[in-house]
């Protein structure tokens, strides 16, 4: 595999040692270089561009090389760094250690020569840093995924003797867990627990890939702790401590929010029922005083929104409690009277030819359906007639829509429209659906595919 390529800025104040420096290693494939000619210019460098190695002269004027280093460290952290000098003073190199310079090197007067074997050098410290560096990410990460779990985690490293809890286990099991044996931690419970903990710890420690159970804590408050023993790699068992007491609230916590927003759901759903009828009522005394039909034109479409509004939020409460379950399959035939319904068609106003087919995905298909009677009411759609069949094993379900007057034109912008707002409601759904023109009218065809759907009408 190819090296990774070595990004290294070299300082100096002298120009033709930069050239000299830049032209020596730039037919090297592994090194990209960058030059500065001050302290200064290379901490801009630094900021900007970043580096993996750092080779500076120590004399410079205004900032020499420590002073250099000491501000590498500080801004940029352990960035490998090799100090060039022309003077061997023990003090420098004192001072250059002190400050974590990685290497100290006297000038020799063939710069080019000192660089090209100090090549495998520099390539060695960088491999160390970036090794450094994933090594301290990964602790990082480590770190927040065990701290922040959600979970009491304690981890055992039988061949090390060592022993890791995070703040959640201390706070659930005590303090002190570090130096505390697995099998001692059976003193935190119960005495009636103790016994049945250590089997626990048995089983694992014989094999087990995990071992669980609920214990009573030995706190003297009636805390019930679930404990969750498991064996990932040899020498090494991670133990999961969660509150049963606190979980069990926290479920009637979320079971008395559910209730609360059905009950205000409800609420909802009533008071925009009540609203839409006195919009309605309105809308149709209005209507006796208007002689303009553009008026009227305009008060129609002001109640089929009404109409839009009120069986959107009905259908929407009806089905907001519904989650994912067993596959059930429900008669086709109440599926399409409870869609026409909420959308404001009446029984007498569209005819159902449905066989005997049950069919699952019933929301999904309820939901379709819902916006296609809702469409054909905004649209003006006068028969509507809706039939199933099973054709090549999938059940195709025709929904067609005519005008009265049997006009061609069929608004067709608003059709185009309709159509991709089905084709959404069926984005994550096995079920598709198709539209064809036919003559002062659509057609829509909802394919359910096999495995969707079944003879019969059993619930």
């Amino acid at each position: 595999m190819r090296p990774q390529t070595i990004r290294l800025l070299y300082v100096d104040d002298e120009p033709d040692l930069l050239h000299l420096v830049r032209t020596t290693l730039e037919d090297e494939p592994e090194i990209e270089v960058m030059t500065a000619g001050s302290a200064d210019e290379a901490l801009t460098l630094l900021d900007r561009e970043g580096a993996d190695v750092i080779l500076s002269d120590y004399s410079m004027p205004r900032k020499n090389g420590l002073v250099l280093l000491s501000e590498v460290r500080r801004r940029h952290g352990e960035i490998p760094f090799v100090l060039f000098t022309g003077r061997g003073s023990e003090e420098v190199v004192i001072e250059a250690l002190n400050g974590r310079a990685d290497l100290f090197i006297r000038k020799q007067p063939d710069v080019g020569a000192l660089l090209i074997d100090l090549i495998p050098q520099l390539q060695s410290m960088v491999a160390r840093s970036r090794a450094e560096a994933a090594r301290t990410r990964f602790e990082a990460r480590y770190r927040a995924v065990f701290e922040h779990s959600g979970r009491g985690l304690v981890l055992y490293d039988l061949a090390r003797g060592e022993t890791e809890a995070n703040a959640t286990a201390r706070a659930l099991l005590g303090s002190g867990l570090e130096e505390l044996p697995l099998e001692d931690l059976a003193g935190r419970l119960e005495p009636s627990e103790r016994a049945r903990f250590l089997t626990l710890v048995d089983a694992v420690t014989a094999g087990a890939p995990s071992a669980s159970g609920r214990f009573l804590h030995g706190n003297g408050e009636e805390t019930t702790v679930y404990l969750v023993l498991r064996a990932p790699a040899p020498d090494l068992l991670i133990l999961s401590v969660e509150d049963v007491n606190e979980r069990e609230a926290l479920e009637a916590r979320t079971e008395e929010m559910e209730r609360t927003l059905e009950i205000l759901g409800s609420a909802l759903r009533q008071q925009i029922e009540r609203r839409t009828l006195v919009i309605r009522g309105l809308a149709e005394r209005l209507s006796r005083s208007l002689p303009d039909r553009r008026d009227l034109a305009l008060l129609e479409r002001i109640l089929v929104a009404n109409e839009e509004i009120r069986s959107t939020v009905a259908f929407a409460l009806r089905h907001q409690g519904q989650t994912e379950g067993p596959i059930l399959y429900r008669p086709l035939l109440p599926i399409v009277r409870r869609a026409a319904r909420t959308a404001g068609m009446t029984r007498d106003a569209y005819d159902a030819d449905c066989p005997g087919v049950s069919v699952s995905s019933d929301a999904w298909l309820e939901r379709v359906l819902h916006q296609l009677f809702a469409d054909a009411v905004r649209t003006g759609a006068g028969k509507i007639r809706l039939t199933a069949s099973v054709e090549d094993r999938d059940l195709i379900i025709r929904f067609e829509e005519r005008r009265l007057d049997g006009a061609e034109d069929f608004e067709a912008d608003g059709a185009r429209e309709g159509l991709r707002a089905l084709r959404e409601i069926l984005a994550d759904c096995p079920m598709t659906i198709q539209e064809h023109g036919i003559a002062g009218g659509r057609q829509f065809e909802l394919c359910v595919p096999a495995g969707g759907f079944r003879s019969g009408n059993g619930a």
